[in-house]
């Protein structure tokens, strides 16, 4: 299943998290480029998803990382619902 409606990794998982119940499943495999992984991860615990990851074979550029290293740090320091609360203003 594809989720494709959502504009940051908070709405995805929450979207996610709809689908699981819809479907009644207790966890799911995220797909994600290798940068983004460690945070889809985080935020998924955040929400209480039981959640593995599968990376693709993207390349990763250093601003990439650089933005998901930034983006893990602060979402570990104030919640990764607040990161995706700043994120749309």
């Amino acid at each position: 299943v594809v989720e494709n409606r959502s504009t940051n990794t908070w709405e995805q998982l929450l979207a996610t998290e709809l689908i699981l119940a819809e479907r009644g499943l207790s966890s799911t495999i995220l797909v994600s480029d290798p940068s983004h992984c460690r945070r889809l991860l985080d935020t998924a615990a955040e929400l209480g998803i039981a959640a593995d990851v599968a990376p693709t074979d993207a390349p990763v550029t250093w601003p990439e990382r650089l933005r998901e290293t930034a983006g893990v740090a602060l979402g570990d320091l104030i919640g990764f619902r607040r990161l995706a609360e700043l994120d749309t203003r």
